[in-house]
């Protein structure tokens, strides 16, 4: 469970404040599969760090009863100057994982064996985000946040798509959040919604619900 206590948050940008949250209490179950409906992806990457702790409410407090991963693809704790290896490692004594097992699984799966004790700088773009799903998924979370519309990365998955692999291996045990474009593509992976509006976080218990809902607000399409 993620337990919203009285929290608000407030964004300031040009030196204007909003709410983005105003005294919210939530319990959010941490066993479904959640989509997540929001008007930005501001605030839906807030929204996430939230729940991750990886910044703190301006009031109020947000409680974790089980272990929350980090963003899936999340980078933002990588030291740049250090060799991949230790960062993964690093990560893996964060979170109280076995550093042997997790390093060697994230070294074979993401396949960048001769860059992995190379300085993580000197990783491409696009092996540093395979990189990042790869070690959250290589961990046994309860509940996965997740930044992206992981519906779409799954219908242009090809046979092979190692994360694709990882994403379906750990649904099938743990409960994620997913933000979602499309009602269609949450179909089959979501059974259930929140949706961010006027300062208040709204959970549905179906799917449908949360669909109309954020249709008649206008911030999902169909």
């Amino acid at each position: 469970m993620i337990v919203f206590e009285n929290v608000t948050k407030t964004l300031t940008r040009h030196g204007q404040k909003r709410q983005l949250l105003l005294s919210t209490n939530l319990k959010i179950p941490t066993d479904r599969h959640i989509a997540l409906l929001t008007s930005s992806s501001k605030e839906t990457s807030i929204l996430i760090e939230l729940m991750a702790g990886l910044t703190t409410p301006n009031t109020g407090r947000i409680v974790r009863t089980c272990r929350v991963s980090f963003p899936v693809g999340y980078i933002g704790g990588f030291d740049p100057d250090l060799p991949v290896r230790v960062n993964v490692a690093h990560v893996a004594r964060l979170y109280g994982v076995n550093v042997k097992s997790t390093v060697d699984f994230v070294s074979q799966v993401s396949g960048i064996a001769q860059n992995f004790d190379k300085p993580f700088r000197h990783l491409p773009g696009p092996e540093r985000r395979n990189l990042a799903h790869i070690l959250a998924y290589s961990i046994p979370f309860d509940f996965y946040l997740h930044e992206d519309d992981v519906t779409r990365r799954r219908k242009r998955a090809k046979p092979g798509d190692k994360i694709a692999a990882l994403f379906e291996a750990r649904s099938r045990t743990a409960g994620m959040l997913i933000p979602v474009r499309s009602f269609k593509a949450s179909q089959g992976i979501c059974d259930m919604g929140i949706i961010m509006h006027g300062g208040n976080l709204l959970l549905f218990d179906e799917l449908e619900q949360a669909h109309l809902e954020s249709t008649r607000l206008g911030l999902f399409t169909k």
